[in-house]
């Protein structure tokens, strides 16, 4: 048969039959509408499921069924509206799908919506301007090209849902289906299907309202813990136990319990931790460690800094919102009591961010360095020039007792351009070294993290590096090093452990200080215990107050 008989066959075929192909055309929509709403790229997913017929795309059918029935018609601006829902569906599973590669949750859609403008700048540093570019118009076309698909099925679902009898033959589809419909999935889809159908975005949403409301309510919460923490204050010498010794708390970011346990990961971090104890040890420091919870996984490492500063566990935006507008007591707050100066450093900070919660008597923000070198990738310079730059230009400088803050940078997702470790501290400088070099490059970013095990691995043991140099070379007195991670990497690179631990450490010269901890269950040395379940991160301010206070 050539090709010109067989296309006649088949159009006539298809002119002969208009029941069997109306029907045929109407269950394609029925799948293609469903497809549009279940995919949950880029999240990882069974291949082909997302055609699985939707609660939401079989319940619109069956409106436009009992519409057509009854002579009603529809009006296009209401399928246009229908259409348009939709694409607001497919944008938000796509959202959906990023948080559960990144965090192993799904989004909030009242809550994370208010994260966008920071994920824009996120994107617009880490990636280049043209791919970032036609990333933006390709994925605005196809948003386009959905609502545009989604308008002509609506379309003529509701043309040839006016007839009885293929409302009947497509009715007798969907209860086929329903009744012999696969109900079986894996564990990773089992939520995301209703008996034999994919589940209905509608409960997710509401939900996501729930969560909204419980995070309004969240000063209620906020004043009992402030209430129960009141007796920190009474009748106490504020950190007098630390004798004026100097408190350096450095955020790491990106150093998560994945370091400890992951196979890729856990023997190189553990040669780390063992130079640590062989070379700081002979230098008279002691060490202890332990694996705290932080309240958020895969980024929001704001919530981890506020989390260990009030002693109140903040796991969301809004909650972070409310807790400012609160503006409850903060360990700067009782070192500021108890005679101190502190520093917050914050190198990523690319704008005035306003006023804060945190009294801190002096900040130092990215413009506030003076950095003369390149950006590797995400970070605008690399964790050892700053750490370098507050020890010459404040600790340095500074006579009375002071509290730094440090929120690192250098371990910040994509790591594909990394900073190398320069030999000689001294050669650091305003950072015009780092300008001629290529630095450590890897082939990842935001497409394909799952590839980024070793990029990670490299930047958490350049972080570790760094802290085990400094502290060998400059920390000649008392000072009490708290060293800690915020959160854990995006879910790609930590096999998707549901895991939020955090590695802390503990270093100091004075012995005393050590034990306090290791009296709390730390464990000495660099290496924890990594028992589960975790003390929480807002657990350490209370503790450490009570333990450093008589």
């Amino acid at each position: 048969m050539t090709s010109r008989r067989l296309s006649q066959w088949l159009r006539d075929l298809w002119f002969s039959a208009p029941l069997a192909r109306d029907l045929l055309l109407l269950i394609l929509g029925w799948l293609v509408l469903s497809a549009i709403e279940n995919v949950r790229y880029p999240a990882l997913e069974p291949s082909f499921w997302y055609f699985t017929p939707s609660v939401d795309a079989t319940v619109l059918l069956g409106t436009l069924a009992a519409f057509g029935v009854w002579r009603w018609r529809v009006p296009r601006v209401v399928l246009g509206v229908i259409a348009f829902l939709f694409v607001f569906v497919r944008l938000f599973r796509v959202t959906d799908g990023v948080t559960l590669l990144m965090q192993h949750r799904g989004t909030n859609v009242f809550i994370d919506a208010q994260l966008f403008p920071g994920l824009v700048r996120l994107a617009y540093t880490t990636v280049p301007a043209e791919k970032l570019v036609m990333m933006t118009t390709a994925g605005v076309l196809v948003l386009l090209l959905l609502g545009w698909v989604a308008y002509r099925i609506l379309s003529l679902s509701a043309r040839l849902l006016r007839d009885q009898r293929r409302v009947l033959a497509f009715g007798g589809c969907v209860l086929g289906f329903a009744v012999f419909g696969s109900r079986t999935g894996s564990a990773q889809t089992r939520d995301w299907h209703s008996g034999a159908f994919a589940a209905s975005v509608v409960p997710r949403l509401g939900s996501d309202f729930t969560s909204y409301w419980d995070a309004r309510s969240f000063p209620e919460q906020v004043q009992r813990q402030v209430a129960a923490q009141a007796h920190l204050r009474a009748g106490t010498q504020l950190f007098s136990e630390l004798r004026g010794a100097n408190v350096l708390l450095i955020f790491v970011e990106s150093y998560g319990e994945t370091c400890l346990s992951f196979d890729q990961y856990k023997e190189p971090i553990r040669a780390a931790h063992a130079k640590w104890e062989s070379t700081l040890t002979p230098l008279g420091f002691h060490m202890a460690s332990q694996v705290l919870e932080s309240p958020t996984m895969g980024g929001y490492s704001w919530l981890a800094h506020i989390t260990m500063a009030t002693g109140i566990k903040v796991t969301d935006q809004v909650r972070f919102k409310r807790l400012h507008e609160m503006n409850p007591k903060t360990i700067v707050h009782y070192f500021k009591e108890a005679g101190y100066q502190s520093l917050l450093v914050q190198p990523a900070t690319m704008t005035n961010p306003g006023e804060i919660i945190y009294p801190f008597t002096a900040h130092r923000y990215s413009w506030e360095f003076g950095y003369r070198g390149r950006n590797f990738s995400w970070a605008p310079m690399p964790d050892q020039f700053v750490m370098d730059w507050i020890r010459r230009n404040e600790i340095e400088k500074t006579d009375a007792p002071l509290f730094v803050e440090y929120n690192l940078v250098s371990g910040h997702m994509p790591w594909n351009h990394q900073a190398p470790i320069v030999d000689d501290w001294e050669k650091v400088g305003d950072g015009s070294i780092y300008r001629p070099m290529k630095g450590i490059n890897f082939n990842t970013d935001w497409s394909n993290l799952r590839h980024a095990h070793q990029a990670y691995l490299t930047a958490m043991l350049y972080d570790l590096e760094v802290l085990r140099q400094y502290i060998e070379q400059f920390v000649k007195d008392d000072t009490l090093l708290i060293i800690l991670g915020d959160h854990q990497p995006v879910g790609e690179v930590t096999g998707f452990t549901e895991s939020r631990g955090a590695p802390i450490h503990i270093v100091s010269k004075n012995p005393r200080f050590i034990e306090k901890f290791v009296a709390r269950g730390y464990a000495r040395g660099m290496r924890p215990e990594n028992r589960q379940p975790y003390p929480g991160m807002e657990l350490f301010m209370p503790q450490f107050i009570e333990d450093f206070s008589r």
